[in-house]
């Protein structure tokens, strides 16, 4: 049965591992692309970079301390607003999963389970998206390892857990896949 408080409890459980793990980061920045420069880079859909101004990207990343050589996994990542971000910004230094839904059927490739407009983009750049890593995740599923990422990252999907009921769920196994190594803020 589903509890509204036990899902409260667990997104703040999240929120606050989330933030233990950020900041076990430093914030220095090598010759590497920089999260501007992954900002202005040739690979931005035009609709994403006029989004730029309402969700602040560099401002998140920053906040999340996302930094060169973190192990970053994206849960779900839909259009791929980030990935066109992320994907460059980690690509020499750093790992970079995306962690999609389970299809009901075998997979397909390394794009499974992803929208065909965000698969065909990906497979189109590999200079910019060929080191991005692939794994399941769901209720029914998660192929993310334990203790095996420095940030976890979620956008737009929390609603659609609780409509569902598998919130407590999907929180417990994010919080599993984070490294908690760190001390507490």
């Amino acid at each position: 049965m589903f509890h509204h408080r036990s899902a409260h409890h667990a997104f703040i459980t999240l929120a606050l591992g989330l933030l233990a793990s950020a900041s076990l980061f430093g914030s220095s920045r090598s010759a590497d692309l920089s999260v501007e420069q992954a900002l202005q880079g040739p690979n931005r859909t035009p609709a994403f970079v006029q989004r730029d101004a309402a969700r602040h990207p560099a401002e998140e990343l920053w906040f999340f301390k996302v930094t060169r050589g973190a192990k970053v996994v994206e849960i779900w990542p839909g259009g791929g607003y980030w990935a066109e971000i992320l994907a460059p910004f980690l690509h020499d230094q750093g790992h970079y999963t995306l962690a999609v839904d389970v299809p009901d059927g075998e997979p397909e490739g390394q794009n499974f389970a992803l929208g065909p407009k965000l698969a065909g983009r990906l497979n189109a750049d590999p200079a910019d998206y060929g080191r991005i890593r692939y794994a399941f995740f769901g209720a029914k599923q998660s192929d993310l390892a334990p203790d095996s990422a420095d940030v976890v990252l979620t956008f737009r999907n929390l609603h659609n857990w609780v409509n569902q009921g598998d919130v407590e769920q999907l929180l417990t196994s994010i919080l599993r896949t984070l490294k908690l190594n760190g001390s507490w803020p």
